[in-house]
């Protein structure tokens, strides 16, 4: 039986490439769907955007890619800041509920924000 021994640098490289590819997906998949809102905040904006959402989405436990996509939808129908509005204080209720997984919160959250008009 041969057993492969993967180092850390090697898994962070696994790692990087991963959020690499996620990425230029989302990038993709954002400029699709939001294409006025990404031609007027310019490409800069869209780049950060993401890595916005991608450090978001950790800090509140939302452990898949495709939660992370569907929060990067939600700031961009909500608000970048959406889970800070003062005016939408539901989502951070939702986001900060531990007793939910996070595919619960996400779905909760993208009903909750089809009930509010779009932001941006």
């Amino acid at each position: 039986m041969i057993m492969l021994i993967i180092r850390n640098e090697q898994m962070n490289a696994f790692r990087e490439q991963s959020l690499t590819d996620f990425r230029a997906r989302a990038e993709q998949e954002i400029r699709s769907v939001w294409l006025e809102i990404c031609s007027v905040i310019g490409n800069d904006a869209v780049s950060a955007s993401i890595d916005m959402a991608i450090e978001r989405s950790r800090h509140y436990h939302l452990t898949t890619e495709f939660c992370t996509m569907r929060y990067l939808h939600l700031m961009y129908r909500l608000g970048f800041d959406f889970d800070m509005d003062d005016t939408l204080p539901w989502a951070g209720r939702i986001l900060n509920d531990d007793l939910m997984s996070d595919g619960d919160r996400v779905r909760l959250l993208e009903m909750n924000g089809e009930m509010v008009s779009p932001k941006i």
